[in-house]
């Protein structure tokens, strides 16, 4: 299965924010779109980089209260971790893992195609088992019919 696959069913949106965004404003796009990740672009919507969770919660971590004056420039992951569409989805799993990240951008040609997550993967992934499960299964029965 390719990632172009699961954006298929997922969708092709990406939630962006300019350099400037504050994270306390990020952290309420967080809550309120129930997301936990976005992609800081610049006045070309070209990507920058990315601000997860993760971030927002070191800058607290090491800041407190002055890391609600930070803006998504000052603790953006950059560059932003990408994939093809056409990478399969073990690749993209393996990107994640060796990097120790739950979100990648999925860009073709400075295009921005998506953004798949480690929880969009896993899910891709059962569903493609359970399919060839079935099929599988389907073939056992069909086989021990005509015996």
């Amino acid at each position: 299965m390719k990632i172009q696959d699961v954006l298929r069913h997922k969708g092709h949106d990406v939630k962006t924010v300019s350099c400037v965004a504050g994270i306390g404003m990020i952290a309420q796009l967080f809550s309120r779109l129930d997301f936990t990740a976005v992609i800081v672009i610049d006045t070309g919507r070209r990507p920058l980089g990315i601000v997860t969770v993760r971030e927002i919660i070191r800058a607290i971590a090491d800041h407190c209260e002055d890391a609600l004056k930070f803006t998504a420039a000052d603790v953006m992951e950059t560059p932003v971790p990408v994939c093809s569409p056409d990478d399969d989805l073990r690749h993209a799993m393996g990107v994640m893992t060796r990097r120790r990240i739950r979100h990648l951008l999925v860009k073709e040609d400075d295009v921005l195609f998506g953004i798949v997550s480690i929880g969009d993967l896993v899910q891709a992934m059962i569903q493609d088992a359970e399919m060839e499960n079935r099929v599988l299964r389907d073939m056992a029965h069909a086989k021990m019919t005509v015996a």
